[in-house]
C-alpha cells in the first residue's frame, strides 16, 4: 500500500481570502479585530495618497502585543490555523493586561484580508523585548500559475533593531498597490460602519479600546471613531431586557416604558443547555423616538440599523446592518404586518458572553454566525423571549381605538388609564401562567398614574393585582394590591368632591356669560384656570361642529363621500375629541388647576414633535404649515407640556380665524442664549389701532371668548419669558416668543 498526501495550489490564497471576504470594510474589520486580539489599548488606521493610484496605501497600526520570530512562523504564517481557537495564545500575557478579553478570530483566515485590501503587504511587528520582525508579502506572486504548490511562493522575512513607527510594541500592516479607489463617501461608511465595531456598553469608566482613523486629503486627521450608547439619548420609550445566566440556569426579562417599569419576571430557561451567558436589550421605536433619535444622531434610524450583535463585545456581521434581515424580523413581520414588528421599530443589541464555542461566524465573513441547532435555538428564544413579548406590549396593550402609541406616562386621548392598568395586569397574568416562571414583579408607580376620574373602573385591576400576588406567593405585590384598593377608594372620594365643585363653577359661568368685560373683575385663580380651559374646549368644539355640519350637507345633497377622505375627516374628529379629554383630564384635578407637572426637557424637541405628529397630519387641506428649527440647537428648560400645546392651538387658531392660507413656524437663536419662536401667517392681521389691545384680558374681535392671546400671553411669562406683536410686519400677522432658561 502506498500513502499518498495532498498537494495544495497556490491558488488557495483566494479561496481563502478574497473568495470569503468580498467587502472592503469587513476587510478592514478583520484586521482591526486581529489588532483587538493583540490587546491593543489604540489602532489607527491611516489612508495615504487615497487619489493617486501609484502611491495609495492603507496602514493599520496597532499597540497591541506584537510578534517574535517564533509567532511569524508558527502563527502568522501558518495557514488557517489559530492559536486563539486552540488556546494556546497569551497564556501569560492575558493575565497581566487590565481586563482578560475573548478572542473575536478564531478562523486562522482573517490575515488574508490584506490582500482582498491591496496586492502587496508590508509587516512591522515589534514584542517587548525582541528585535522587530519584517515581513514582505506580494500577493500576485500566488497567482501566477494554479499549479504552483503554495508552500512554495516564498515571502521576505528580515530584522531591524527598532521599530520604523517608534512603537515599543505592536503591529503595522501598509498595504499598498490597492485593489479599490477610496474616497470620502466611502470613508465616511468606513467610519460609520468602524464606530459599531465595539459593543458601545463595554468599558463605560476604562478606555480600554480606540480606533483613529486619518486620511488627510479629505480633511480627516486621527478622528477618534465613537459609538453611542442609546441610552444615553434619554429618549422615553418601550424597552426590554432579557438575559440568560452564565450557568444557563435562568432568564430574566425586564419590560419598561418610558422609565416605568411594567413586569420583571424570573423563569427557567428551557432552551438549557443549548444557550447560556447571553444578554438583550431592545428599544421599541414609535414615531416620537425616530423623530428624537434623527434630530440628535443626524441620521435617520432606517440608515443607522436595527439590532446589533457582538460575540465577547466585538461585532458580527450583518447583524444590525440597514437592509439587511438575519434575524428574519422583516421576513415575519411581511406575514402580519399590523401585529408584528420588523427591523425598522427597533435598535437594540444582543451581547453573547463568554466562550459560547456553538456560536462560529462562516469562513465567508458577512454571512453571520453558522446556521447550526444551537443558533436556530437562538433565533427561537430571539423571537419568543425578546420580540413577541415586547410585541404584545406595544400593540396589544399600547395600541388601540385609532392606532396611537401611548406610555403611561402620557396624556391619554383614546382610552381611560384604567384600560391601559387593566391591558397591563392582564399581560403579566397570562405570563405567570407558566410553570416555567419563578417569580414576578412590578413597581407600583404605574398604579399611581390612576386618575381621580377612573376610580370608578378600577376594579379589574386590583383584582387581577391581588390574583397576581396570589398565584406567586409574592408579599411584596400582596402590599401592593391593598394599598391600591385604598388608593381607589381615596380617588373615589376626590372625585366626588371634584365635581361638586365643577357645578358651583359652572353656574358662576352661567350667570356672566354674557359679557366678556367681567373678566377683568374676576380673577379668582381656580375660576381662571377653568375659563383658560373651557377656551381651548370652545375651539376643538368649534372645529368638530364644522366637521359635522360638512358631512351632513353632503348627505342632504346626496353628494357622495370618498372613504379615504371620509376616514380622514373622522381622523380630524378624533383628533380634536382626544385634545378635549386631555384637558377635562386635567380639568377633574382638585381645584381646577392646570397643575400637569412641569417637566425639564427640550423645548425644541418638544415643539416639533408636538407640531409634525398632532398639528400637521390633522391640518386642514386649505392651510399649509412649514416648520424649521434654523440650526437651533437642544433648548432645555423648565416647562409644562400641556400649556404649550395649548399656546400653539391657540395661535393656530386665530390664524384660521384670520383666514391665512399659510403658517410658517421657526425658531432663532436669540439674545443672551435666549430662544425665539416666531409665529407667522399670511392672514388679514391685526389692525394698527388695536394692536395695543390683543392681550388684554377678555379684548376679542371676533364671537371668541377674548382668552385665547391671554392665555398665550400667561404661558409665556410664566415659562420666564415674553411676547410681542411684530408691529413692522406688512402682511398677515407675526408673534415673537422669547423663552430664556
Amino acid at each position: 500500500m502506498t500513502n499518498l498526501n495532498f498537494r495544495v495550489s497556490s491558488a488557495l490564497k483566494d479561496i481563502i481570502g478574497r473568495d470569503l471576504i468580498t467587502d472592503d470594510n469587513i476587510a478592514i474589520f478583520e484586521l482591526v479585530k486581529n489588532s483587538y486580539d493583540a490587546h491593543a489599548r489604540r489602532v489607527d488606521v491611516i489612508f495615504n495618497n487615497i487619489y493617486d493610484s501609484n502611491k495609495s496605501n492603507i496602514i493599520i497600526k496597532d499597540n497591541g502585543k506584537g510578534m517574535d520570530y517564533s509567532d511569524i512562523k508558527d502563527k502568522w504564517l501558518f495557514v488557517a490555523y489559530s492559536a486563539k481557537k486552540e488556546g494556546s495564545e497569551d497564556k501569560d500575557y492575558r493575565d497581566k493586561i487590565y481586563q482578560k478579553r475573548q478572542f473575536a478570530g478564531a478562523k486562522g483566515i482573517g490575515r488574508f484580508s490584506c490582500d482582498r485590501l491591496g496586492k502587496k503587504l508590508r509587516l512591522e511587528s515589534t514584542k517587548i523585548g525582541e528585535r522587530t520582525q519584517l515581513l514582505l508579502t506580494d500577493w500576485e506572486a500566488f497567482e501566477k500559475s494554479m499549479k504552483e504548490e503554495f508552500m512554495e511562493v516564498e515571502v521576505s522575512h528580515t530584522y531591524q533593531m527598532q521599530n520604523s513607527y517608534g512603537l515599543k510594541h505592536g503591529t503595522i500592516l501598509e498595504i499598498s498597490d490597492l485593489r479599490s479607489t477610496w474616497d470620502k463617501n466611502k470613508l465616511d461608511g468606513l467610519k460609520d460602519s468602524l464606530a459599531k465595531l465595539i459593543n458601545p456598553s463595554r468599558n463605560k469608566k476604562e478606555k480600554e479600546f480606540e480606533i483613529f482613523v486619518t486620511c488627510e486629503e479629505v480633511g480627516i486627521k486621527e478622528e477618534k471613531i465613537e459609538n453611542f450608547i442609546f441610552e444615553t439619548l434619554e429618549i422615553k420609550t418601550s424597552k426590554i431586557d432579557v438575559e440568560i445566566s452564565e450557568d444557563g440556569k435562568i432568564i430574566t426579562t425586564e419590560l419598561k416604558d418610558g422609565g416605568t417599569l411594567i413586569y420583571k419576571i424570573t423563569e427557567k430557561n428551557n432552551f438549557a443547555p443549548f444557550l447560556s451567558n447571553i444578554a438583550v436589550r431592545v428599544f421599541y421605536l414609535n414615531q416620537s423616538a425616530k423623530l428624537t433619535f434623527s434630530h440628535r444622531m443626524g441620521v435617520n434610524t432606517k440608515d443607522y440599523g436595527s439590532i446589533f450583535l457582538y460575540k465577547n463585545d466585538v461585532r458580527i456581521y450583518p447583524y444590525g446592518e440597514p437592509g439587511e434581515d438575519p434575524l428574519k424580523l422583516d421576513l415575519r413581520k411581511a406575514q402580519k404586518p399590523s401585529i408584528y414588528i420588523g427591523n425598522k421599530d427597533v435598535v437594540g443589541r444582543i451581547e453573547i458572553l463568554g466562550t459560547n464555542p456553538e456560536f462560529k461566524e462562516t469562513s465567508s465573513r458577512g454571512d453571520g454566525f453558522q446556521k447550526n441547532e444551537t443558533y436556530e435555538k437562538f433565533l427561537t428564544f430571539l423571537e419568543e423571549k425578546v420580540i413577541e413579548r415586547l410585541e404584545k406590549y406595544v400593540i396589544d396593550v399600547q395600541k388601540w381605538g385609532d392606532g396611537n402609541f401611548l406610555s403611561v406616562e402620557d396624556d391619554l386621548d383614546i382610552a381611560s388609564q384604567d384600560e391601559l392598568k387593566t391591558k397591563i395586569t392582564d399581560l403579566i397574568a397570562k405570563l405567570t401562567n407558566s410553570d416555567q416562571i419563578i417569580d414576578v414583579k412590578y413597581d407600583a408607580n404605574f398604579i399611581n398614574i390612576i386618575n381621580e376620574s377612573q376610580s370608578d373602573s378600577a376594579t379589574s385591576l386590583v383584582k387581577n393585582l391581588f390574583r397576581l400576588a396570589k398565584s406567586t406567593g409574592n408579599n411584596q405585590l400582596l402590599d401592593v394590591a391593598n394599598r391600591t384598593e385604598k388608593r381607589v377608594a381615596e380617588l373615589h372620594a376626590a372625585y366626588i368632591e371634584a365635581n361638586t365643585v365643577a357645578v358651583k363653577v359652572t353656574k358662576q359661568l352661567e350667570e356672566k356669560v354674557s359679557e366678556n368685560l367681567f373678566l377683568k373683575s374676576i380673577k379668582s385663580q381656580d375660576l381662571d384656570d377653568v375659563l383658560n380651559l373651557m377656551h381651548h374646549v370652545g375651539i376643538s368644539t368649534s372645529t368638530i361642529q364644522n366637521y359635522i355640519k360638512g358631512i351632513v350637507y353632503r348627505i342632504d345633497n346626496n353628494i357622495e363621500i370618498d372613504k379615504v377622505e371620509l376616514k380622514k375627516v373622522l381622523g380630524n374628529i378624533n383628533m380634536e375629541v382626544n385634545k378635549i379629554y386631555s384637558i377635562s383630564r386635567f380639568a377633574t384635578k382638585a381645584n381646577f388647576k392646570v397643575n400637569s407637572k412641569a417637566t425639564k426637557m427640550d423645548l425644541t424637541n418638544f415643539v416639533q414633535e408636538y407640531i409634525l405628529n398632532i398639528v400637521k397630519p390633522f391640518l386642514s387641506s386649505s392651510t399649509k404649515l412649514s416648520f424649521d428649527l434654523k440650526n437651533v440647537s437642544a433648548f432645555v428648560t423648565e416647562f409644562k407640556p400641556l400649556e404649550i400645546t395649548i399656546l400653539i392651538d391657540n395661535l393656530i387658531n386665530n390664524s384660521k380665524k384670520a383666514k391665512a392660507k399659510n403658517i410658517k413656524i421657526w425658531f432663532e437663536k436669540g439674545q443672551s442664549n435666549n430662544l425665539e419662536l416666531h409665529f407667522e401667517d399670511d392672514g388679514v392681521g391685526v389692525p394698527k389701532d388695536i394692536q395695543d389691545k390683543i392681550f388684554d384680558y377678555g379684548f376679542t374681535t371676533t364671537d371668541g371668548s377674548g382668552l385665547g392671546l391671554t392665555h398665550v400671553k400667561e404661558i409665556v411669562e410664566n415659562t420666564r419669558g415674553q411676547i410681542e406683536l411684530n408691529k413692522k410686519n406688512v402682511t398677515g400677522t407675526e408673534f415673537i416668543l422669547t423663552f430664556k432658561k
